[in-house]
């Protein structure tokens, strides 16, 4: 027997706060990526949130590792740069992996999720949403520092494609 699914929003206090924490976090992330544009690009902080604010994350990620591919000679540089995307868009594929998805109880009242309406799993642990604000938390330290600071591979980069640095 097939089990529907009636779509709902989760009624666990603890679960949706979490959830709202990693929307916050994951948006400092994309905010900070917006800046590390606006350092390498040497762009204005009204045109830079005017022109990307709305724009993908992937997006931004792509953008500064084209101009670390078309500006870096050093292979570390440009593999530091990819490192730190990559963590970038691991914290996002997997926010998106939890808050894009559908929501909702089945016959017997259990709540479930799924990506894709045939896979319906349980919702997933407070435990493990923190983990991933905290890891999202991070690399948002991590490339705010890299853009801020001289010793930093935005900062580099952005030095390098005569951009601005903060």
């Amino acid at each position: 027997m097939v089990s529907s699914i009636e779509l709902r929003v989760p009624e666990d206090n603890k679960l949706l706060a979490a959830l709202g924490r990693l929307a916050v976090a994951h948006g400092n992330m994309e905010m900070v990526l917006v800046m590390c544009v606006k350092s390498i690009e040497s762009i204005s902080l009204k045109t830079v949130l005017k022109d990307f604010r709305k724009k993908s994350a992937a997006n931004l990620r792509q953008r500064i590792e084209w101009a670390a591919a078309n500006t870096f000679e050093s292979d570390d540089d440009k593999k530091e740069v990819k490192t730190l995307l990559h963590e970038a868009r691991c914290a996002s594929d997997q926010r998106n992996d939890l808050l894009h998805c559908f929501w909702g109880k089945n016959n017997d009242g259990d709540w479930r999720c799924s990506g894709n309406e045939n896979n319906w799993k349980k919702l997933p642990q407070v435990e493990v949403i923190n983990e991933l604000v905290n890891a999202t938390i991070n690399i948002t330290r991590k490339l705010n520092e890299s853009r801020q600071k001289d010793c930093g591979v935005i900062c580099r980069l952005a030095k390098q494609r005569g951009g601005r640095t903060e």
